[in-house]
């Protein structure tokens, strides 16, 4: 089982108030102005971010602007005309910016993780899911299958790599779509895909998809998002105390009620 060592927020808990929230946060602009404290994200901290940046401002009274980032994008984004000063992605995705000596190092903090789900649309009877046979069959006997496209978003090369586990990589390919672009989950809730399998807090941003049940621990694969100064940030006093925000108490709940477990 599980090692409860982070603590999570039922999806079925998700306030309201997140989304709004989400809202009230400043949207994505293209270029930063001198002296704008600037953050470069990946697409599944968004709802989290946004809800934690709120708090932020009401608290500070600085707005932050946010550059959102797909995997591809993420390097052409930490060095792009926005000159930021912060980026929060996932482990292997901090990896190589760390290698390519795109961040500072010494900053590094980790916000989250998040395991892989599987999402349905909302009101449809939700099949057993609690362990490994069990989703097993539910894959067998569904008639479409989402995941993200592996060369798009390494949680597909997560969830191909729980199909292959199972046994069911070729049973399966005449009945798989991939998920792609910034809302990978959509058609769950459009009613065009059965089952989709994709990161909690993905499952989270979409209209009319349910968190069906996290897959079984036997299963279970985690994505860990980080934070880290860049390297040459020009506010780099302010990216700190921000950075120093997102590991606190406050930001830790904004994430967990998007669906990550963070540390205590």
């Amino acid at each position: 089982m599980h090692t409860p060592f982070f603590d999570i927020v039922s999806p079925r808990h998700l306030p309201v108030a997140l989304c709004l929230a989400a809202l009230a946060v400043v949207a994505p602009l293209a270029f930063a102005g001198p002296g704008e404290l600037t953050v470069v994200s990946v697409g599944p901290v968004k709802a989290a971010l946004a809800d934690a940046l709120a708090k932020y401002r009401a608290e500070t009274g600085e707005a932050i602007v946010v550059v959102n980032a797909s995997p591809s994008q993420l390097k052409a984004k930490v060095h792009g005309a926005d000159h930021p000063d912060l980026v929060i992605a996932s482990q292997e995705e901090m990896d190589t910016l760390e290698k390519g000596g795109q961040t500072q190092t010494a900053t590094r903090a980790t916000l989250g993780r998040s395991g892989l789900a599987v999402a349905m649309r909302k009101g449809v009877k939700v099949p057993d899911l609690s362990s490994a046979a069990a989703v097993k069959q539910a894959l067998t006997n569904a008639k479409s299958l989402s995941y993200a496209d592996p060369q798009e978003n390494p949680a597909g090369l997560q969830a191909g790599a729980v199909v292959e586990r199972l046994g069911l990589t070729d049973a399966l390919k005449a009945k798989l779509q991939f998920g792609s672009g910034n809302n990978p989950v959509a058609p769950v809730g459009f009613g065009d895909i059965e089952i989709g399998m994709y990161p909690t807090p993905l499952i989270l941003l979409a209209k009319d998809v349910q968190v069906a049940a996290l897959l079984p621990a036997e299963l279970q694969q985690w994505t860990r998002y980080d934070a880290a100064l860049i390297s040459g940030a020009p506010n780099e006093n302010e990216a700190k105390r921000l950075l120093v925000f997102l590991r606190g108490t406050a930001a830790r709940a904004s994430f967990s009620a998007s669906g990550f477990e963070t540390a205590p």
